[in-house]
């Protein structure tokens, strides 16, 4: 039988699905999967062996951030969430599939300077608890290495650069910078309590807090920020022209202006806050990192609602001076 498509709902109806699923695969030469509501693949066509994948020879099937590369199966864990719910802010999600050793050996051997396959997956809800699927190769030669770099660099959820797109940009301003004093500050925001946010009021409360901090932190940075959806309920700021105590400053009134934003939204008695870290950008990637997570690590184990220097809990100085600049902070 075919597939009946629903404009209203925007869903396809599925009967007999390996035969239709093969016979449409067959017509365009693309990878139709089906998957449950838990994201695991419960129907294919042919062609998921060329990634390794040959689900009638497995004894449990395969979760659908099988198919990516490593980095990018949080991306399309989201996107298979969204696409679910009808809430996907993308009609499609690009990303790499890692080759096989014996692949790369291949392709070296015939001067192939990619050493990943893309493809492009859109997903709809059908009429069952699921969703299907078109799953296409990107030719090396289509002309859309822009947009299959700007997916692997941007949040599916918020829009946001992503961590890696974050780390790469921040690792070029460590090169450029003339001294250590002049890299700028890194800042880790984090909303309070956000686990408890998402058992009380639902997965897509959460997705839509999220989405909403990372538009207020936007349009309050300004363009001189540069602000990216690391995870979760994280997201990272670089200030290039700023130093330890002014960035604590910036922190707290990005806190506190959100406090009293959220306060007039009438969410069940439920705070929404958020706390801050914040670090020198200076020494290597992993450091600053360290240091601007254990900085907004202390601040919501403090109570939430704060930010605090992670250089400074470092150890690096005495109780008393840590006690003084947050008093300066304080009087500005």
């Amino acid at each position: 039988m075919p597939l009946i498509p629903n404009r209203a709902a925007d869903a396809v109806s599925v009967s007999d699905e390996a035969d239709v699923i093969e016979a449409i695969s067959d017509l365009g030469g693309d990878i139709i999967i089906k998957t449950d509501g838990e994201g695991f693949i419960q129907e294919t066509s042919s062609g998921l062996d060329a990634i390794r994948i040959d689900l009638p020879r497995m004894l449990i099937k395969p979760h659908i951030t099988d198919l990516a590369a490593k980095r990018h199966r949080g991306n399309l864990r989201d996107y298979h969430r969204h696409a679910l719910q009808g809430t996907a802010p993308l009609d499609k999600i690009i990303f790499p599939v890692t080759l096989t050793a014996n692949q790369q050996l291949s392709a070296a051997m015939a001067a192939n300077d990619r050493a990943e396959d893309w493809y492009s997956l859109s997903l709809k809800p059908t009429f069952e608890t699921g969703l299907l699927g078109v799953m296409q190769r990107i030719e090396k030669g289509l002309g859309l290495r822009p947009q299959m770099a700007a997916s692997a660099l941007t949040d599916p959820l918020t829009g946001l650069p992503n961590r890696e797109a974050f780390s790469s940009a921040l690792s070029k301003a460590l090169n450029q910078a003339r001294s250590p004093s002049q890299s700028g500050i890194v800042a880790f925001f984090e909303i309070d309590h956000f686990r408890a946010i998402t058992l009380r009021f639902g997965q897509s409360m959460g997705d839509e807090v999220v989405k909403a901090f990372a538009q207020f932190l936007t349009a309050i940075s300004g363009h001189k920020v540069a602000i990216a959806h690391m995870q979760g309920e994280r997201f990272a700021a670089f200030l290039p022209q700023h130093n330890l105590v002014d960035a604590l400053a910036w922190t707290q009134e990005i806190i506190d202006t959100f406090a009293a934003i959220s306060a007039d939204l009438g969410f069940e008695n439920t705070r929404l806050t958020t706390s801050a870290g914040v670090a020198q950008a200076s020494g290597s990637l992993d450091s600053i990192m360290s240091r601007a997570e254990l900085g907004v690590s202390v601040a919501k184990a403090s109570g939430g609602k704060r930010t605090e220097c992670g250089d400074w809990l470092h150890g690096c100085e005495s109780a008393e001076t840590i006690f003084g600049r947050r008093c300066l902070v304080a009087a500005r």
